[in-house]
């Protein structure tokens, strides 16, 4: 199996060689477009598809944020709790969602869910009906984790609004009643959050399909218990379907192994007895930032390695810019921006109105395409766009 040397001139001719690999992986085999997939997806054969697909995933997804909106409910008190503050990407949903409510005029309160540890995440959820919120916002947090605090919730008549976790009416969580008042609706054409996380999964899947000549040996890691990141592994298995050449070797773990600092070491392992594997899948950006980055580096085989994170944090968009640090590419999620929906669903509802779809998409971002000066180019100031919605400077 050959392995990638991801040098410069290769990333920019990794659109030109999904072309190629479209007859490797199985091209004139029909399949379903997924629903929510660009158009042209990869998912349907020939070349020329495969090209489109990859091109949408660079171009984005994102639509934009609505122009209109209630006038602020002034008064009230919100409670933001995230999956946990040591992982980077909720903390900055959580500040996001903070900065947004703060601009409405609520007070702000912030609570760690510490990874589940103990049942913290639900336990913030009864901290925050204890202390009388009037709603609540909850990042990345499944229904799984708090539900009875969300049945007391409701009881209370007090929203919570899920940004980015996944509800108990999803199969994967026993496919029961929905518990949260509302899930933020990312666009159009990603009516859910499972259909929306499937998607970018498909997305890190073109890619390394792209960056391997689709030949790849896949070291994937498995978060298992989190039903955000098993969509997201759904979509990127669906993504390889099309690859009759690829290989994926799952690395499952758990929050307890983020928790006490084991997964560096899965990851190490999974290296050591794959000496052949020329690709990697890493859940989320944070994993780089506890330990990942030094693994690959210590292995001496960065330059060996196709590696694709989750969320573009800022960190790693650095990594990814100056090809340090051993991530090659990202999936953007734009956690500010369905942070401010969140803020702008629950004011809705406070004012007796129903929650919209709030536009936000993703984006596929490497050394060549998304970043510009190490940072993520945003073609949408999403901030503006809520702010003059709500008539707040």
């Amino acid at each position: 199996m050959p392995a990638p040397r991801l040098t410069r001139m290769r990333r920019v001719l990794a659109v030109l060689a999904v072309a190629a690999l479209a007859t490797a992986c199985g091209a004139g085999e029909s399949a379903d477009t997924a629903a929510g997939e660009p158009a042209g997806s990869s998912s349907a054969a020939g070349g020329e598809q495969g090209v489109d697909a990859l091109q949408a995933w660079y171009d984005g997804t994102a639509e934009q944020p609505p122009t209109t909106s209630p006038a602020p409910v002034a008064g009230k008190e919100v409670w933001v709790v995230t999956c946990a503050q040591a992982s980077l990407g909720c903390k900055l949903g959580g500040d996001a969602a903070v900065e947004a409510g703060t601009a409405l005029g609520w007070k702000m309160e912030v609570c760690d869910g510490k990874f589940n540890a103990g049942g913290a995440q639900g336990a913030c959820l009864r901290q925050a009906l204890s202390a009388g919120a009037d709603g609540v916002l909850t990042f990345s947090i499944d229904c799984a984790n708090m539900q009875q605090g969300l049945i007391e919730a409701s009881t209370a008549k007090v929203p919570v609004i899920n940004i980015s976790g996944i509800d108990c009416d999803d199969p994967l969580l026993g496919g029961t009643d929905p518990l949260f008042a509302h899930s933020v609706l990312p666009s159009s054409a990603y009516p859910d959050n499972a259909t929306y996380l499937e998607a970018t999964g498909e997305a890190r899947a073109d890619w390394i399909i792209a960056q391997t000549d689709g030949k790849a040996k896949i070291l994937a890691m498995d978060y298992e218990g989190q039903a955000g990141a098993a969509h997201v592994m759904k979509g990127f298995e669906r993504g390889l379907e099309k690859c009759g050449d690829c290989e994926v070797v799952t690395i499952p773990f758990a929050g307890a192994d983020i928790a006490t600092g084991k997964l560096p070491a899965k990851f190490q392992a999974a290296l050591v007895q794959n000496p052949d594997a020329n690709a990697a899948y890493v859940t989320f950006d944070s994993f780089f930032l506890t330990g990942i980055s030094q693994t690959i580096a210590a292995s001496g085989r960065t330059d060996q390695l196709a590696v694709i994170g989750g969320e573009a944090l800022p960190p790693n968009v650095e990594q990814i810019a100056e090809g340090s640090g051993g991530q090659d590419a990202a999936v953007s999620l734009p956690f500010a921006w369905s942070s401010y929906g969140a803020v702008d669903d629950l004011n809705r509802i406070f004012a007796g109105e129903q929650p919209v779809a709030q536009g936000f998409g993703f984006q596929l971002v490497d050394a060549d395409h998304g970043i510009e000066g190490g940072q993520l180019v945003e073609k949408v100031d999403f901030r503006a766009a809520y702010r003059a919605a709500w008539g707040v400077s």
